[in-house]
């Protein structure tokens, strides 16, 4: 221990050094400076976020190696259970507290923003929310993200005429909720991700909703792209979109990448027309040769096909596809479309009405 002192100079010995006074003068001891010169330097902590945050609604939340190989991508959930239980990678709430998306949306929008907070999920640089739309936690996850939060972007699995009038309900007030916070919305329905099938070489044959991780994992490796993309778009007052997508395309399948580019137009991810489109985004995934040809497809596919859009941009990005005999002949395709004013929502409107006009209190206006 250093020599404690009194303001006179008068030193303390050790049995007396516990005392307040000085022994000699009675003057007051300088306790103070000797302890700081025991104390050492704290480290300064600095804090990290990830570059991307993905938060699972009603969807199963894939295992983080599985949405993008070495990527810096955080992953949460928001999920049913038999408690109430908050942890920094879900928070999960009591699946007896509410039969319908605006009991959960009342009772715990406060709760699920303050969580959001506390995990960061305003510090990661992007933020995917990828929400089943007809779950009833849809409306309460979307409506708990901050408007000033940007690059958000919201991957909605959306109801369709094969879903049931309440899931039709919960699904049309959920991406009317998204929309009214300023959050762009990338579609899927229902029978887009039911019908949908990919083959992968890390993951193999993968079928339904366990095919979006791919898709979820070309996002994240274009993710600066998407996001500059929704911006523009956003200035622009077009918030709803949807995709297509080709996986492990090779000349045995398309003869050429025109014809790839061609295909791609006969699986938009909702009920939607070439005419619909206004603008769009092709992510390229492929060997340095291929990118090459892709990028020149691309333009002459914009001038015949997209002649008519606002704005059509490609970019292209290395593959990894793992290191399998053919993959040096491999190659991905995701295109992003801006879409006209309620394609996403409209053919839900009868399914919502029909709710909504028996239970008035299961209507968009509920969502402050």
């Amino acid at each position: 221990m250093s020599t404690i002192k009194c303001i006179n100079g008068h030193e303390e010995s050790d049995s007396t050094a516990l005392h307040l006074k000085c022994s000699t003068c009675g003057a007051a001891l300088q306790y103070k400076d000797p302890c700081l010169q025991q104390l050492k330097t704290l480290p300064k902590v600095e804090l990290t976020f990830e570059k991307v945050s993905m938060v699972f609604v009603g969807v199963p939340t894939p295992p983080g190696s599985a949405l993008a190989e070495d990527k810096d991508v955080f992953t949460s959930s928001i999920l049913l259970g038999e408690n109430e239980m908050e942890k920094v990678e879900s928070f999960t709430l009591r699946r007896a507290d509410a039969t319908s998306w605006l009991d959960f949306y009342s009772k715990y929008l406060s709760k699920l923003g303050r969580w959001m907070k506390f995990i960061g999920l305003d510090r990661s640089h992007y933020r995917f929310l990828i929400v089943d739309t007809r779950k009833s936690l849809s409306v309460l996850a979307l409506a708990a993200i901050q408007q000033s939060w940007k690059n958000t972007i919201v991957l909605a699995i959306t109801a369709d005429q094969t879903s049931t009038l309440i899931e039709q309900n919960t699904s049309f007030v959920a991406i009317g909720t998204a929309l009214k916070q300023g959050l762009p919305v990338i579609a899927v329905s229902t029978s887009y991700v039911e019908e949908l099938i990919f083959y992968t070489e890390r993951g193999g044959l993968v079928v339904r909703a366990q095919a979006l991780i791919p898709i979820l994992s070309l996002l994240v490796s274009g993710v600066d792209s998407v996001m500059d993309m929704m911006g523009n778009d956003s200035r622009l007052g077009i918030k709803e979109h949807c995709l297509s997508a080709i996986l492990s395309a090779s000349e045995k399948v398309y003869p050429s990448v025109e014809n790839a580019l061609s295909a791609q137009e006969s699986s938009f991810s909702i009920e939607a027309k070439k005419a619909d489109v206004v603008t769009a985004c092709l992510l390229a995934f492929a060997p340095i040769d291929i990118r090459n040809r892709i990028e020149k497809a691309f333009a002459k596919y914009r001038r015949q096909d997209l002649k008519d859009a606002i704005s059509a941009d490609h970019e292209g990005y290395p593959r990894d596809g793992g290191a399998t005999l053919f993959s040096s002949s491999l190659y991905d395709l995701l295109m992003i479309y801006g879409l006209k004013e309620g394609l996403t929502y409209e053919s839900l409107k009868k399914g919502y009405d029909s709710i909504a006009s028996k239970v008035p209190e299961l209507s968009l206006e509920k969502v402050v």
